[in-house]
């Protein structure tokens, strides 16, 4: 049914957009006038990068004619990998949306300025792309009004704003009756953009009608956040055409470097990933001294990290890795404070949590395999330069500090290792037979 309703919707604006016209849409990137990390022309690296999709704002034309003759329909269809599976996410803006926005123009008629609007949120980028469809279409207010606002209901009384997957009931249920207005001879477009290989460089985009002729593209800029004309008196926003900027977003990692920012700010990005939250289940345990359970509950997180869709197989290395640290770190010194092995401590590992991937590595170096062993050898000495710190057990108070340093000095390595041919399930293999190798029985 999906497939059926995907391919109606695909058909309807390819028909919209080969149609003969004096004025073609304008579709391409704007350039900023101020630096923003996130969408300064970086190139999406599959298994290396995150992509998101953003909404930034959109202006209709002819705003006084909204909700009096017309209603607008905007649409913004994802179809990417996320994980093993093809995931389509569809985002309609409802009219309600869309009207209430149109209010709080502050007297700019037909402008609609969205707050964190997101398509997509920091998807892993896969070597099949992403495809993006952005389209905006009006029909008489008469016409279909009763259908287009039972279509918002659903959308916001069934979806709430949270993502899907492309087998559920709800999106089976929207593709239909978003297909079903495409078929309708009174639906307008405004304008229509469909890209099966979005994902270039990160950048505004920037899809609109026709540009008026006093109007160069290489006039338009985004300041603030916001289209703008270069030059222009108090950079007044171009007028005179319909159009919606969109900023498709890049970044690297979701473990940033080290640097001035608080811990709980560069982890920020974990938040509500379920590995994540197991961890701080494994730190409990340790500072409570359940050895066994908490070495347990570490080989449960490594089994979600190498199964998280979330991460790219670069971070999954780097999350593997940082959590061996910060338990390291963690299970040292309460070890040593114990005295020795003991009912409460038996069960800690040894201070030689890497045996299983010396092994590993100089199997494959007698294989002939040379630069994974090379790799693998690098990640030796660095998480055993990390562990072997020693100190006072880390408190609850600097548990984030730890783990995001842990995280940080691993990027280098990591990304070494992943181009080398290394693999987070191999690392991860490797410490857990190391680990069970070197227990203290």
């Amino acid at each position: 049914m999906l497939d059926v309703a995907w391919k109606q919707i695909k058909d309807a604006v390819d028909n919209f957009i080969s149609r003969p016209s004096p004025q073609p849409p304008f579709i391409g990137a704007v350039a900023a006038t101020a630096e923003d990390s996130l969408v300064v022309g970086r190139d999406f690296v599959p298994e290396a990068s995150y992509f998101s999709v953003r909404l930034v704002e959109m202006r209709l034309a002819e705003g006084g004619k909204y909700f009096v003759q017309f209603l607008p329909l905007g649409v913004c269809v994802a179809e990417y990998t996320y994980g093993t599976e093809r995931r389509r996410i569809p985002l309609v803006l409802s009219n309600e949306t869309v009207k209430q926005m149109l209010g709080d123009a502050g007297g700019q008629p037909g402008h609609v300025h969205f707050t964190n609007m997101p398509v997509v949120r920091r998807a892993p980028t896969k070597h099949d792309n992403l495809a993006l469809f952005v389209g905006l279409f009006r029909m008489p207010y008469t016409d279909i009004a009763r259908s287009v606002l039972q279509l918002a209901a659903d959308v916001s009384e069934e979806l709430g704003g949270a993502a899907f997957g492309s087998g559920s009931r709800v999106a089976a249920k929207l593709y239909d009756r978003v297909a079903d207005i495409f078929t309708l001879s009174t639906v307008q477009p405004r304008f229509a953009f469909l890209d099966g290989m979005a994902l270039t460089k990160s950048g505004y985009v920037l899809v609109s009608g026709p540009l008026p002729p006093d109007i160069k593209a290489a006039d338009i800029v985004v300041e603030n956040g916001r289209l703008r004309l270069r030059h222009e008196p108090q950079s007044r926003p171009p007028e005179g055409f319909d159009y919606c900027l969109l900023a498709i977003e890049q970044r690297d990692s979701l473990f940033p470097p080290s640097d001035a920012k608080p811990a709980s700010a560069r982890l920020g990005a974990l938040a509500g990933l379920p590995f994540h939250e197991r961890w701080r289940s494994v730190s409990s345990l340790l500072g409570q001294r359940k050895a066994s359970e908490a070495d347990e509950a570490l080989l449960t997180l490594r089994a979600e990290v190498i199964a998280s869709p979330d991460l790219t197989e670069e971070d999954r290395l780097i999350a593997v890795g940082g959590y061996d640290i910060a338990y390291a770190q963690y299970e040292q010194p309460l070890l040593a404070k114990a005295g020795g092995a003991s009912p409460a401590t038996r069960g800690f590992r040894s201070g030689t949590p890497v045996t299983g991937l010396k092994a590993v590595a100089a199997a494959r170096k007698q294989q002939g395999d040379h630069a994974t062993a090379t790799a693998l050898d690098a990640i030796v000495l660095r998480l055993q330069r990390a562990q072997g710190g020693g100190g006072s057990a880390p408190s609850h108070e600097n548990a984030d500090e730890v783990l995001a340093e842990a995280f940080s000095g691993l990027r280098a390595t990591m990304a070494t290792a992943r181009a080398q041919g290394v693999r987070a399930a191999t690392l991860a293999n490797a410490l857990s037979v190391g680990t069970a190798a070197g227990r203290d029985t």
